[in-house]
């Protein structure tokens, strides 16, 4: 969330995807999809954000199992209490907020006022887009 003049937007979104596991590493991999902040939409990732071609067959292999038309379960809800939240700390400008989706509905996990914008700028164009 970023405090603003009329309170408190949305900045950014993002989903966190698991796919699988590095076969070199074992280690697990996962997929960044961008969300619509205001709708909760998932969007495909840009091709031009995957910077490897394992990178690119993951996100396609995601993205081919997910409806076009989800939207993220309990978004207006996570939205809202994001901006709840956020009114706690009301001399910290931005903050990203971690949640986990759940069947019981979204759960914060935690806030984070120190956090980098690269993930940010790579899926939604940067900072200033359409300014």
């Amino acid at each position: 969330t970023q405090s603003c003049e009329h309170g408190w937007r949305c900045l950014n979104a993002t989903i966190e995807i698991p796919a699988g596991s590095d076969p070199e590493t074992r280690g697990a991999v996962y997929v960044f999809l961008p969300i619509e902040p205001v709708s909760g939409h998932l969007l495909p990732c840009p091709n031009d954000a995957l910077l490897t071609e394992g990178e690119r067959q993951r996100a396609g292999r995601v993205s081919t199992m997910l409806n076009p038309a989800l939207i993220v379960p309990g978004w207006t809800a996570l939205n809202e209490n994001s901006y709840r939240a956020h009114k706690l700390f009301p001399d910290i400008r931005e903050i990203a907020w971690d949640w986990v989706v759940t069947q019981a509905g979204p759960l914060m996990l935690e806030g984070n006022s120190v956090w980098s914008s690269s993930r940010l700028q790579i899926l939604q164009g940067g900072l200033l887009k359409g300014q």
